[in-house]
């Protein structure tokens, strides 16, 4: 009884120690893209209609951490093959989120002829350096 009782303990704090190393499922909303280092800092919703012939989406983040959150966003939004449509309106934006906080991100479809769209999501330094990068000139 006592060696079934510490095998059985063995295991489970076996289990406990390596399920503690595991990554961490970032539970999200479709269509929406977010950095590793950021899946527990936002709590993120998502709304979405037709404004007369083009996409409108809201997301609502939240942070719910202890601490201010920096980080830049942009919504891409696609046509029917899964290409970008090209716009101003998606370049990187900086925000930042005091703990606690929410947040509303808006955006409207550049086109009528939008089939999909992502929000994404980066701390600032770790976004790719692209023309669509708010340090590019």
């Amino acid at each position: 009884m006592t060696k079934l009782l510490s095998k059985t303990l063995g295991v489970a704090c076996v289990t406990a120690l390596l399920s503690g190393c595991a990554p961490k499922m970032c539970v999200l909303p479709e269509n929406v893209s977010i950095a590793q280092n950021f899946c527990d800092t936002f709590d993120i919703t998502k709304r979405e209609r037709w404004l007369n012939e083009n996409k409108e989406v809201q997301f609502q983040l939240r942070n719910v951490s202890s601490f201010p959150q920096t980080f830049i966003y942009k919504v891409e939004w696609k046509d029917a093959q899964g290409f970008v449509i090209d716009s101003r309106l998606n370049r990187w934006q900086k925000a930042e989120l005091k703990a606690g906080r929410t947040q509303v991100i808006d955006a409207v479809a550049p086109v009528a002829e939008v089939s999909s769209y992502v929000l994404l999501i980066e701390k600032e330094e770790s976004a790719t350096t692209d023309s669509t990068t708010p340090n590019s000139n």
